[in-house]
């Protein structure tokens, strides 16, 4: 979604507060950790969620960065009205100049009526801008405005408009070396940066995957309405899980036990074993593609599937080891749909 709002359900933000699980585990807003690493991410939001700081949350990608913006959301003094999440890489350049700020009637072709934009939807609340490294250089001259002055211009208006907003931003780039590279404003780097928050990666607390596969399996498999013993987690299967890396994080977790729910035990048989290396991989593809004669288009797809089931499903992580930009990934995508190759 390009954007999206999350109306408060009147539950007190004095309601929201760490739940204790069973087996030592410790679930707090949606999120599952019982490593030292996550008690002190608990802790920090905890702290930080009731001022009006601006937040800087930092994280590879799918370590659950907007799970952290909704717990700093709802455990503040704004919990009863709205989070706007915007995701700003999946918006078009041309396009987030009008979405954030709004426009007027008439501002540009396709304008037929004035429309408030996502950060005048946020006053009162909490807005989240996740990917805020995308932002283009015209677009952070006029954010850096608008959180020095609190007021906006919609486009096509010079009618100043008053906003109260609190304000969370998330990347899993490195903010401080697109300073360095002059591909993101200092002056708004340092705006932002007023309380960071890094989330580990799944990797630094591998401590923590047992229960949440525990945690997923149980809430996939209701979500599924399947069996939560449709499929074995043996011993075996964690100590072949814990001596992966998860790229993906906590996103090809889940992505990985609902295979495997649906799937069952022949989940393994239905794709590319996500323990292995790319590198392992292509060799395999390889094989196959020789033994039963492919042609380079479908070598090309095959492999393409493979490294995108190896990065859990994420896009930008599988452009990433492909050495392409994640459009090619969705032209791809987009192409092999058409064909029928993939649903």
């Amino acid at each position: 979604a390009l954007g999206s709002i999350v109306e408060n359900d009147g539950t007190p933000a004095s309601a929201c507060r760490p739940v204790g699980a069973r087996h030592g585990n410790v679930v707090f807003q949606g999120m599952v950790g019982r490593s030292p690493a996550m008690h002190r991410l608990f802790r920090t939001i905890a702290r930080v969620a009731p001022t009006r700081a601006t937040v800087l949350i930092t994280g590879e990608t799918g370590t659950g960065k907007e799970l952290v913006a909704h717990a700093i959301h709802a455990l503040s003094d704004r919990a009863r009205r709205r989070f706007v999440a915007v995701n700003c890489g999946a918006i078009p350049a041309t396009l987030l100049d009008s979405e954030l700020f709004g426009h007027e009637r008439g501002a540009f072709t396709g304008a037929i009526q004035s429309r408030r934009g996502w950060i005048e939807t946020a006053a009162g609340g909490t807005l989240f801008l996740d990917e805020i490294s995308t932002l283009s250089q015209d677009i952070q001259v006029k954010l850096l405005r608008v959180i020095q002055e609190r007021v906006i211009h919609r486009v096509g208006s010079r009618a100043p408009v008053n906003v109260d907003f609190r304000l969370v931003a998330a990347t899993n780039r490195d903010l401080a070396s697109l300073v360095d590279q002059g591909r993101f404003r200092e002056d708004l780097y340092y705006r932002l940066n007023v309380f960071p928050i890094r989330i580990p990666p799944l990797r630094e607390r591998l401590e923590d995957l047992p229960v949440l596969v525990q945690h997923l399996r149980c809430r996939l498999s209701d979500e599924l309405g399947l069996d939560r013993d449709a499929a074995e987690f043996g011993g075996d299967l964690i100590l072949r899980m814990l001596d992966h890396d998860w790229p993906g994080n906590v996103r090809e977790l889940e992505n990985f036990v609902e295979r495997r729910l649906i799937l069952g035990d022949t989940a393994d048989e239905a794709g590319p074993d996500p323990f292995r290396s790319p590198a392992e991989t292509l060799g395999a593809l390889f094989d196959r593609g020789l033994a039963e004669h492919w042609t380079l288009d479908r070598l090309e797809r095959e492999y393409l599937l493979s490294t995108l089931a190896l990065a859990g499903g994420c896009q930008a992580e599988a452009a990433r080891r492909l050495g392409v930009n994640r459009g090619t990934i969705c032209r791809r995508l987009k192409r092999y749909r058409e064909e029928g190759w993939v649903h």
